[in-house]
Protein backbone atom coordinates (compact mmCIF):
# COMPACT_ATOMS: atom_id res chain seq x y z
CA UNK A 1 0.00 0.00 0.00
CA UNK A 2 1.36 3.20 -0.96
CA UNK A 3 1.45 5.95 1.54
CA UNK A 4 0.95 10.09 0.97
CA UNK A 5 4.16 10.62 2.32
CA UNK A 6 5.82 8.53 0.00
CA UNK A 7 4.68 10.22 -3.18
CA UNK A 8 7.47 12.95 -4.92
CA UNK A 9 5.97 15.92 -5.00
CA UNK A 10 7.11 16.46 -8.26
CA UNK A 11 4.53 14.33 -10.14
CA UNK A 12 3.13 16.90 -11.71
CA UNK A 13 6.26 17.99 -13.98
CA UNK A 14 5.40 14.45 -15.42
CA UNK A 15 1.87 14.27 -15.81
CA UNK A 16 1.31 15.56 -18.91
CA UNK A 17 4.22 13.28 -20.21
CA UNK A 18 2.11 10.07 -18.60
CA UNK A 19 -0.69 11.36 -20.03
CA UNK A 20 1.67 11.33 -23.84
CA UNK A 21 2.46 7.84 -23.46
CA UNK A 22 -0.63 6.53 -22.82
CA UNK A 23 -2.66 8.09 -25.17
CA UNK A 24 0.44 6.70 -27.63
CA UNK A 25 0.74 3.67 -26.79
CA UNK A 26 -0.39 0.05 -28.98
CA UNK A 27 -3.10 -1.40 -27.27
CA UNK A 28 -2.75 -5.14 -28.42
CA UNK A 29 -5.81 -5.99 -28.83
CA UNK A 30 -6.94 -3.19 -31.23
CA UNK A 31 -3.13 -2.91 -33.07
CA UNK A 32 -3.93 0.61 -32.94
CA UNK A 33 -2.85 3.78 -29.96
CA UNK A 34 -5.82 5.67 -28.57
CA UNK A 35 -4.68 8.30 -30.12
CA UNK A 36 -5.12 7.22 -33.76
CA UNK A 37 -8.67 5.76 -32.93
CA UNK A 38 -10.20 9.08 -31.25
CA UNK A 39 -8.36 11.39 -33.08
CA UNK A 40 -8.44 10.56 -36.81
CA UNK A 41 -4.70 10.08 -36.80
CA UNK A 42 -4.41 7.99 -39.84
CA UNK A 43 -1.26 5.50 -39.88
CA UNK A 44 0.80 4.21 -42.87
CA UNK A 45 0.06 7.64 -44.81
CA UNK A 46 2.08 10.34 -46.14
CA UNK A 47 2.38 13.25 -43.51
CA UNK A 48 0.70 16.74 -44.54
CA UNK A 49 3.04 19.07 -45.50
CA UNK A 50 3.51 22.19 -43.51
CA UNK A 51 2.06 24.74 -46.31
CA UNK A 52 -1.05 22.93 -47.18
CA UNK A 53 -2.05 22.44 -43.37
CA UNK A 54 -2.11 25.70 -43.01
CA UNK A 55 -5.05 26.47 -46.16
CA UNK A 56 -8.37 25.64 -45.85
CA UNK A 57 -8.87 21.78 -47.28
CA UNK A 58 -10.67 21.07 -49.99
CA UNK A 59 -14.38 18.67 -49.48
CA UNK A 60 -12.65 15.72 -51.53
CA UNK A 61 -9.46 16.10 -48.89
CA UNK A 62 -11.73 15.59 -46.03
CA UNK A 63 -13.85 13.11 -47.49
CA UNK A 64 -10.82 10.99 -48.10
CA UNK A 65 -10.11 11.55 -44.99
CA UNK A 66 -13.05 10.33 -42.84
CA UNK A 67 -13.02 7.76 -45.33
CA UNK A 68 -9.20 6.31 -43.97
CA UNK A 69 -10.62 6.90 -40.28
CA UNK A 70 -13.48 4.64 -40.76
CA UNK A 71 -11.92 2.29 -42.24
CA UNK A 72 -9.14 2.55 -39.65
CA UNK A 73 -11.65 1.86 -36.80
CA UNK A 74 -13.05 -1.07 -38.75
CA UNK A 75 -9.81 -2.23 -38.83
CA UNK A 76 -9.45 -1.47 -34.94
CA UNK A 77 -13.01 -3.61 -34.39
CA UNK A 78 -11.97 -6.49 -36.35
CA UNK A 79 -8.63 -7.14 -34.29
CA UNK A 80 -10.26 -6.49 -31.02
CA UNK A 81 -12.88 -9.53 -32.43
CA UNK A 82 -10.18 -11.75 -33.36
CA UNK A 83 -8.54 -10.64 -30.06
CA UNK A 84 -11.46 -12.10 -27.98
CA UNK A 85 -12.20 -15.35 -30.40
CA UNK A 86 -8.62 -16.28 -29.68
CA UNK A 87 -8.62 -15.72 -25.89
CA UNK A 88 -12.22 -17.60 -25.58
CA UNK A 89 -10.28 -20.44 -27.35
CA UNK A 90 -7.46 -20.76 -25.15
CA UNK A 91 -10.04 -20.33 -22.01
CA UNK A 92 -12.26 -23.31 -23.48
CA UNK A 93 -8.85 -25.36 -24.10
CA UNK A 94 -7.91 -24.84 -20.28
CA UNK A 95 -10.70 -25.78 -19.24
CA UNK A 96 -11.28 -28.93 -20.96
CA UNK A 97 -8.17 -30.21 -20.00
CA UNK A 98 -8.79 -29.41 -16.13
CA UNK A 99 -9.59 -32.20 -14.07
CA UNK A 100 -13.16 -31.02 -13.77
CA UNK A 101 -13.91 -30.26 -17.36
CA UNK A 102 -16.60 -28.43 -18.46
CA UNK A 103 -19.68 -27.90 -15.75
CA UNK A 104 -23.07 -27.17 -16.91
CA UNK A 105 -25.56 -26.67 -14.25
CA UNK A 106 -29.52 -27.06 -15.12
CA UNK A 107 -32.43 -25.48 -13.41
CA UNK A 108 -33.44 -26.36 -10.05
CA UNK A 109 -30.58 -28.56 -9.48
CA UNK A 110 -28.93 -28.24 -5.70
CA UNK A 111 -25.93 -26.66 -5.62
CA UNK A 112 -23.40 -24.94 -2.85
CA UNK A 113 -21.30 -21.51 -3.21
CA UNK A 114 -17.90 -21.47 -2.26
CA UNK A 115 -16.93 -18.42 0.06
CA UNK A 116 -13.42 -17.42 -1.05
CA UNK A 117 -13.65 -13.90 1.14
CA UNK A 118 -12.51 -16.60 3.62
CA UNK A 119 -9.48 -17.13 1.59
CA UNK A 120 -8.51 -13.40 2.18
CA UNK A 121 -8.44 -12.92 5.41
CA UNK A 122 -5.67 -13.48 8.19
CA UNK A 123 -8.33 -13.69 11.23
CA UNK A 124 -9.23 -17.39 13.51
CA UNK A 125 -12.30 -17.12 11.90
CA UNK A 126 -11.07 -18.59 8.88
CA UNK A 127 -10.59 -21.85 10.87
CA UNK A 128 -13.89 -22.46 11.72
CA UNK A 129 -16.48 -21.05 9.80
CA UNK A 130 -17.49 -23.10 6.57
CA UNK A 131 -16.36 -22.63 3.12
CA UNK A 132 -19.22 -24.13 1.53
CA UNK A 133 -22.59 -22.41 2.01
CA UNK A 134 -26.04 -24.32 2.52
CA UNK A 135 -27.79 -25.84 -0.06
CA UNK A 136 -28.95 -23.63 -2.63
CA UNK A 137 -30.93 -23.86 -6.45
CA UNK A 138 -30.27 -23.00 -9.79
CA UNK A 139 -33.06 -20.50 -10.97
CA UNK A 140 -31.63 -20.21 -14.46
CA UNK A 141 -28.23 -19.32 -15.80
CA UNK A 142 -26.53 -16.32 -17.81
CA UNK A 143 -23.31 -16.72 -19.45
CA UNK A 144 -20.69 -18.43 -17.14
CA UNK A 145 -23.40 -17.36 -13.61
CA UNK A 146 -25.92 -18.56 -12.57
CA UNK A 147 -28.90 -17.33 -10.47
CA UNK A 148 -29.50 -18.77 -7.25
CA UNK A 149 -32.60 -19.06 -5.07
CA UNK A 150 -32.87 -20.50 -1.34
CA UNK A 151 -34.43 -23.75 -0.58
CA UNK A 152 -37.41 -21.56 0.03
CA UNK A 153 -37.76 -20.39 -3.06
CA UNK A 154 -36.47 -16.89 -2.23
CA UNK A 155 -34.02 -15.25 -4.88
CA UNK A 156 -30.57 -14.30 -4.17
CA UNK A 157 -28.87 -11.14 -5.07
CA UNK A 158 -25.93 -11.26 -7.77
CA UNK A 159 -24.74 -13.66 -10.06
CA UNK A 160 -22.74 -16.51 -8.95
CA UNK A 161 -20.00 -17.77 -11.15
CA UNK A 162 -19.53 -21.29 -12.49
CA UNK A 163 -16.31 -21.67 -10.38
CA UNK A 164 -17.82 -20.86 -6.95
CA UNK A 165 -20.07 -23.94 -7.52
CA UNK A 166 -20.55 -27.17 -6.97
CA UNK A 167 -23.17 -29.75 -6.74
CA UNK A 168 -24.80 -31.05 -3.51
CA UNK A 169 -26.37 -34.56 -3.65
CA UNK A 170 -28.50 -34.70 -0.01
CA UNK A 171 -28.18 -37.95 2.06
CA UNK A 172 -30.83 -40.58 0.96
CA UNK A 173 -34.20 -40.61 2.94
CA UNK A 174 -33.79 -37.02 4.30
CA UNK A 175 -36.70 -34.61 3.62
CA UNK A 176 -34.52 -32.32 1.03
CA UNK A 177 -33.42 -36.06 -1.05
CA UNK A 178 -37.00 -37.03 -1.15
CA UNK A 179 -38.30 -33.32 -2.24
CA UNK A 180 -35.78 -33.41 -5.30
CA UNK A 181 -36.70 -36.34 -6.66
CA UNK A 182 -40.34 -35.54 -6.75
CA UNK A 183 -39.11 -32.45 -8.72
CA UNK A 184 -37.16 -34.38 -10.93
CA UNK A 185 -39.86 -36.95 -11.41
CA UNK A 186 -42.35 -33.95 -12.10
CA UNK A 187 -39.68 -32.88 -14.84
CA UNK A 188 -39.64 -35.97 -16.71
CA UNK A 189 -43.30 -36.16 -16.28
CA UNK A 190 -43.38 -32.73 -18.12
CA UNK A 191 -41.26 -33.26 -20.87
CA UNK A 192 -43.27 -36.57 -21.38
CA UNK A 193 -46.17 -34.41 -21.94
CA UNK A 194 -44.72 -32.16 -24.16
CA UNK A 195 -43.37 -34.99 -26.47
CA UNK A 196 -46.81 -36.37 -26.36
CA UNK A 197 -48.05 -33.23 -27.53
CA UNK A 198 -45.84 -32.82 -30.40
CA UNK A 199 -46.79 -36.48 -31.56
CA UNK A 200 -50.34 -35.65 -31.67
CA UNK A 201 -49.50 -32.55 -33.55
CA UNK A 202 -47.80 -34.65 -36.00
CA UNK A 203 -50.32 -37.33 -36.40
CA UNK A 204 -52.99 -34.26 -36.65
CA UNK A 205 -50.99 -32.77 -39.33
CA UNK A 206 -50.36 -36.31 -41.24
CA UNK A 207 -54.43 -36.54 -40.76
CA UNK A 208 -55.54 -33.92 -42.30
CA UNK A 209 -52.77 -34.06 -45.56
CA UNK A 210 -54.14 -37.31 -46.17
CA UNK A 211 -57.82 -35.86 -45.86
CA UNK A 212 -56.77 -33.55 -48.01
CA UNK A 213 -55.38 -35.73 -50.46
CA UNK A 214 -58.98 -37.68 -50.94
CA UNK A 215 -60.69 -34.26 -51.79
CA UNK A 216 -58.12 -33.47 -54.40
CA UNK A 217 -59.66 -36.59 -56.69
CA UNK A 218 -63.35 -35.50 -55.93
CA UNK A 219 -62.58 -32.26 -56.85
CA UNK A 220 -60.81 -32.89 -59.91
CA UNK A 221 -63.88 -35.34 -61.27
CA UNK A 222 -66.87 -32.87 -60.39
CA UNK A 223 -64.85 -30.37 -62.50
CA UNK A 224 -64.47 -32.79 -65.59
CA UNK A 225 -67.54 -34.52 -66.12
CA UNK A 226 -67.13 -36.04 -69.31
CA UNK A 227 -64.17 -38.04 -67.89
CA UNK A 228 -67.23 -39.38 -64.98
CA UNK A 229 -69.26 -40.41 -68.22
CA UNK A 230 -66.68 -42.42 -69.74
CA UNK A 231 -66.20 -44.02 -66.23
CA UNK A 232 -69.72 -44.90 -66.31
CA UNK A 233 -69.79 -46.41 -69.83
CA UNK A 234 -66.96 -48.37 -69.34
CA UNK A 235 -68.33 -49.97 -65.80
Amino acid sequence: EVKPDDIGKAWPDHFDTTIRQLNERIIPAFQFSPKELLLGIVVNTTPTPTAAAVTAPQAIQVNVQLAYVDQQRLDAADKAAQHAIARKAIFDRRVLRSKAGEVVFKTGELVQVYDNALDNTLSTARKLLPRWSAPKRIANQVGNSYRLTTLEGDPLNGLMHARRIRCFTPREGTALAETQQLEAEGQGNTSEREGDTEDEEDIRSETDEEEQEIEEPEEEASANPEARIQKGGHM
